[in-house]
């Protein structure tokens, strides 16, 4: 997987957008982040982003919603998924 972070020409006066891709080793575009100058991106979602599908494309598994490398994935199919929000919610 590869980052990479587009400034083109970006100032105050035009006003361009700035971009940030997360493209795979076969060149496919997983993830676009794609913002107005006056707003900031941020680095630690960035490389939690990366971070989720690399682990989902090592492993298979789901990464959820604020997933981080130390909490618990989901596995495929419904049963395993069940097993995943009964653990963390306490019940389906």
């Amino acid at each position: 997987m590869h980052w990479v972070h587009f400034n083109h020409s970006a100032s105050a006066e035009n006003n361009v957008p700035i971009g940030l891709f997360l493209i795979d080793p076969s060149g496919e575009i997983r993830h676009s982040l794609v913002n107005d100058l006056p707003v900031g991106r941020s680095v630690d979602e960035a490389f939690r982003t990366l971070k989720a599908f690399q682990f989902v494309e090592k492993h298979g598994e789901v990464c959820p919603a604020n997933w981080s490398d130390d909490k618990p994935t989901i596995k495929p199919g419904v049963k395993e998924s069940k097993e995943y929000f009964k653990k963390v919610d306490g019940h389906i």
